[in-house]
């Protein structure tokens, strides 16, 4: 049975995600059991702190083993804080190395154009899109773990489907069909990472 930890916060727990759309996903290719140890608006560098209970929370779960953790962190910090991104991200791989197989990171869209953070941050949706991939494959070449550009894949299905929808009405979290394809982008990776071709 392949079990799956997903550590992130309301970009990966909206829509239940992890256990509505992406365990069913996995479970066409054998038994699997999906975990989640999220918490809106959490960084990777909270749930590393020991102190902290949603870093209990995870030590706890960490008691387990998995054959992959997807991590996912703020979405606004690897654009205004790479280095704490990168901290982060490294902190809670030594936390669970030892009892995680494979890890992946899961790499988040831009807000959706229209929104006023874009504004702020003096950006596009497709900028600030491009800016997180590259700093979660940064990261990702860093520490030695693949990445799943989840972001470029919103980028390239809205330039296919205009009409779609991928964002709820706030700008800025996933709608129904972005956690989708969210969850399959992780799935497209995790599959490549372990030689199983997805195409029947």
């Amino acid at each position: 049975m392949r079990k799956v930890l997903f550590v992130g916060n309301s970009y990966t727990y909206f829509n239940d995600m992890p256990t509505r759309i992406f365990e069913p996903m996995l479970r066409a290719f054998g038994d699997c059991k999906v975990t989640a140890i999220t918490c809106g608006g959490y960084r990777l560098e909270q749930f590393a702190d020991s102190t902290d209970p949603e870093g209990q929370r995870l030590r706890k779960a960490a008691e387990d083993c998995y054959d992959f953790a997807i991590l996912q962190d703020h979405s606004l910090i690897s654009v205004l804080e790479p280095q704490n991104f990168e901290n982060g991200a490294k902190a809670v791989v030594n936390l669970l190395q030892n009892n995680v197989k494979n890890f992946i990171l899961f790499a988040t869209w831009g807000r959706k154009n229209g929104c006023e953070t874009l504004a702020e941050l003096g950006m596009t949706c497709e900028q600030m899109t491009e800016v997180v991939a590259k700093e979660y494959q940064r990261v990702g070449t860093k520490l030695g773990i693949p990445v799943a550009h989840v972001g470029k894949a919103f980028v390239r299905y809205a330039e296919s489907n205009p009409n779609a929808e991928l964002y709820y009405e706030d700008f800025h979290h996933p709608s129904k069909l972005g956690s989708t394809l969210a969850a399959q982008t992780i799935l497209n990776k995790m599959l490549e990472q372990i030689g199983i071709n997805d195409k029947k």
